[in-house]
C-alpha cells in the first residue's frame, strides 16, 4: 500500500475589519465560510485489468504467498494477488482572512484512488481444460469476485464517510503564525480517518478470503474431479 498525502493550502489573507472580533463569533463566521464553500469530493477507483500467470512452479507460488501474505503454504496449485492500494492525493484547505488576528481554514478539495491490480497464478504442471485445471481457475476467480465485492463495499463507504470527514476538519479558526501547523494536523486527521476505513476494507477482504479457503472446501472441490 502507498499513501501520498499532498498539502497545498492557499490563503486569502484580506482583513475584514481592523478591530479584531471575538473568537466566538470568529468561529460562526468560519462554520458559515465552510458551508457556503463545500470542498470537491473526488474518489477515482480502478478495479484493475486481470491478468494470468500460468508459468510458476509449486514452491514458486508458496513464495509468492508468503511474500504477499506472509503465510507459508506448500500445496498451492493456485493462487490470487490483488494487489489493492491507496492514495490519498491530498485535503486541500483554503484560508480565508476573518481579521487581522484570525484565518478560517476549511477544506476545499479531497481527493482520494483506491484500486487494485489482480492476477491469478496457476501451478504450470496442471494441464489445460483438465478438471483439476478448471476447478483450480474457478476457485481464484472466486477470489477475484471476493475482491470486487468487498471493493464496492469500499467505494461505498468512502462515498457516505468523506462527506462527514471533510465536515469534521471544517471552520477551524487559527492565527496566522499557526496556519501551516494547523493544516498538517488537519491533513494527518483526515488522513488517520481514511486509513481506518482502508483498514476494515483489508479486514474484511482477508475474512472472506479465508472462508473460501478452508480445508473442507479445498477437499469439497478436490472431489468434483475423482
Amino acid at each position: 500500500m502507498r499513501v501520498l498525502l499532498l498539502l497545498l493550502f492557499f490563503a486569502a489573507l484580506v482583513p475584514m475589519k481592523t478591530s479584531a472580533m471575538s473568537y466566538r463569533y470568529a468561529e460562526q463566521k468560519c462554520r458559515q465560510i465552510s458551508l457556503e464553500n463545500p470542498p470537491e469530493i473526488v474518489i477515482k477507483y480502478n478495479y484493475g485489468e486481470l491478468k494470468y500467470d500460468f508459468s510458476k512452479t509449486r514452491n514458486e507460488l508458496a513464495e509468492i504467498n508468503k511474500d504477499i501474505l506472509g503465510v507459508e503454504k506448500n500445496n498451492l496449485r493456485g493462487l490470487t494477488s490483488l494487489e489493492p492500494n491507496i492514495k490519498i492525493e491530498g485535503l486541500q484547505l483554503r484560508g480565508e482572512g476573518i481579521d487581522e488576528a484570525k484565518i478560517c481554514v476549511y477544506p476545499a478539495k479531497i481527493e482520494v484512488f483506491v484500486g487494485f491490480n489482480p492476477i491469478i497464478y496457476l501451478e504450470n504442471s496442471l494441464e489445460k481444460d483438465s478438471c483439476e485445471y478448471k476447478v483450480t481457475l474457478r476457485h481464484e476467480y472466486t477470489h477475484v469476485d471476493i475482491g470486487h465485492t468487498a471493493f464496492n463495499m469500499l467505494l461505498k463507504a468512502l462515498q457516505n464517510k468523506l462527506p462527514e470527514f471533510a465536515s469534521l476538519v471544517a471552520g477551524h479558526v487559527v492565527a496566522p503564525d499557526k496556519v501551516e501547523y494547523e493544516a498538517e494536523k488537519l491533513n494527518k486527521d483526515f488522513q488517520n480517518k481514511v486509513l481506518m476505513l482502508w483498514q476494515i476494507f483489508i479486514n474484511t477482504l482477508n475474512q472472506q478470503h479465508e472462508l473460501l479457503d478452508t480445508s473442507e472446501n479445498y477437499k469439497r472441490e478436490t472431489s468434483l474431479c475423482h
